[in-house]
């Protein structure tokens, strides 16, 4: 079985003073939510810049690396394809051009790889998932790509919502089954940072910004039984 890392940004709660920005951390997890590797992000930045420098201390080779649609980035391709890791890349509308590729597919005439279907909470939910084997994609190493389309109704209102999403990845048929992608695509969200406060701040010590971290990571800490029931009852988006 492959190991899978997600990589997921959180603002930490409570970190937010009149003096500062709420800090932000960028994490790697394993499909048990183990923090693996955790990265504060710089105040007048985003997650970009800091998702090379998270993984450069984790074994990758063979690993699976899932996270969302702001990190499907040529060069966060290129670095996991040099690091001999495969990815799942969720692609969206910021990227036109491949977006028009992969939306375009023939996907009427390309059969069905994965069904389920859910009922809870007042809700039916179907996700159907196809892939499609294609070799000259605009991005590092891509082989394939993904449609997930939900149908979800509201049993109490009677409406019915439907839900396109497009992926692409860098394994190909023989890597993975389409059973194994939507796990992984599906498994990807649940991941929540219950930060500790030596990761989450530069320098905890004394002084105003000593402070806040402390602040904020006593926050977080206390949160943790909050998140983790939120993302228990949290219905995934793929």
């Amino acid at each position: 079985m492959r190991r899978v890392i997600a990589v997921d940004g959180k603002v930490v709660r409570g970190s937010r003073t009149q003096t500062a920005a709420a800090i932000q951390l960028l994490a790697a997890m394993d499909d048990h939510g183990v923090v693996l590797a955790q990265r504060q992000v710089a105040s007048k930045s985003n997650e970009i810049p800091s998702f090379a420098p998270l993984l450069d201390g984790l074994e990758l080779a063979n690993t699976v690396v899932t996270a969302d649609a702001l990190h499907t980035q040529h060069d966060h391709g290129a670095y996991l394809t040099r690091r001999g890791a495969h990815y799942v890349a969720v692609v969206k509308k910021n990227h036109p051009g491949l977006y028009a590729q992969v939306r375009t597919l023939p996907w009427r005439d390309i059969p069905l790889g994965h069904r389920t279907r859910d009922h809870a909470h007042h809700r039916d939910e179907v996700r159907r998932l196809k892939v499609a084997a294609f070799s000259h994609l605009d991005y590092p190493g891509a082989r394939q790509v993904i449609q997930v389309v939900r149908w979800r109704r509201d049993l109490s209102a009677g409406k019915l919502t439907i839900e396109r999403v497009y992926l692409i990845t860098s394994l190909t048929v023989f890597d993975a089954t389409c059973t194994e992608l939507a796990t992984w695509i599906r498994g990807h969200w649940p991941h929540v940072t219950n930060p500790d406060r030596s990761r989450s701040c530069n320098d905890p010590g004394s002084g105003p910004a000593g402070g806040a971290c402390r602040s904020a990571a006593s926050a977080s800490r206390q949160s943790g039984s909050y998140f983790k029931n939120q993302t228990n009852q949290r219905q995934k988006r793929y």
